[in-house]
């Protein structure tokens, strides 16, 4: 359950966080990050795929997003799902970083 604890107000730079809020408020994103933390605290993972599908929705170049959901799907034994999720945030960090 450590994976999620980190989920905090601002995942990425304050431009890519204004950048959602033509879409949802900052409040509602950061509400969004509280939901899928606290649905994976209690082991909801199903709601916690689905808050953070929705926060992928809203910041798709932001690789944590699918780094968190991937830990979820795992945790539900979605492995496929989870491998995809994976390799497609692997594939959205610079080379200098993997």
């Amino acid at each position: 359950m450590a994976f999620l604890a980190g989920i905090r107000a601002s995942s990425s730079s304050s431009s890519a966080v204004a950048a959602t809020v033509d879409k949802v408020t900052v409040d509602e994103f950061n509400a969004l990050e509280r939901e899928a933390k606290a649905a994976y605290m209690r082991r909801d993972l199903d709601v916690a795929v689905q808050r953070l599908t929705t926060i992928i929705d809203l910041e798709p170049t932001e690789p944590v997003w699918l780094e968190r959901r991937a830990q979820v799907l795992v945790d539900l034994k979605r492995f496929k799902e989870a491998i995809a999720d994976y390799d497609a945030a692997e594939g959205m960090y610079s080379s200098e970083y993997r």
